[in-house]
């Protein structure tokens, strides 16, 4: 039972294994089978195994459906509108593809916004990462399957269901500090 997470998809979208999905760009830097076999060696030997994910930075699938990504002042990197249902669908189908590979769990890496004034986005950006939660977790969670999310954000709310928050980007001499911001029933 004990967890080992594995990058399974990186923030320019590439796959880290060999994805049958259509539009799957697989690293050309990564061996894919070897990445299969080792999560097969993990999921044999029963490790709680995360397949950790980027979701909404995704460099080839934004240049692949442009009207997906959000507005950009330049071209600093592809970030993913979280409110566009060809976003929603896709993140869907990587996340049922590992679960259904056998992941324990499955971690939205980078489920925010950029951190960059380069970005447009004229909605209510808590609440569009609220509801895109809400339906990812509609759609892929379940009973033996946790859905997580990577947020910047300590004080963003879990969707119904059984799920974690993972805080990203937090400086180590913070890590208290934030921890006090956090709002779940159970902190652990």
């Amino acid at each position: 039972g004990t967890p080992v997470m594995i990058d399974m998809k990186g923030p320019y979208g590439s796959f880290f294994y060999p994805s049958h999905l259509d539009g799957a760009v697989h690293s050309a830097s990564t061996d894919v089978n070897a990445v299969a076999a080792l999560v097969d060696t993990l999921m044999n030997k029963k490790f709680y195994t995360i397949a950790r994910v980027c979701s909404l930075r995704d460099w080839n699938f934004g240049n692949e459906h442009v009207t997906c990504g959000l507005y950009m002042l330049s071209r600093a990197g592809l970030w993913l509108d979280p409110t566009n249902a060809t976003t929603i669908s896709w993140i869907t189908s990587v996340v049922l593809e590992l679960k259904e590979m056998g992941f324990n769990e499955v971690m939205l890496a980078d489920f925010r916004f950029p951190n960059s004034d380069q970005y447009i986005f004229n909605g209510d950006k808590e609440a569009a990462l609220q509801d895109a939660a809400s339906k990812l977790m509609g759609t892929c969670g379940g009973d033996n399957f946790t859905l997580s999310f990577g947020v910047a954000d300590p004080a963003f709310k879990l969707p119904e269901g059984r799920c974690r928050l993972y805080l990203e980007d937090v400086d180590a001499a913070n890590v208290e500090a934030k921890a006090t911001l956090v709002d779940v029933p159970d902190i652990k």
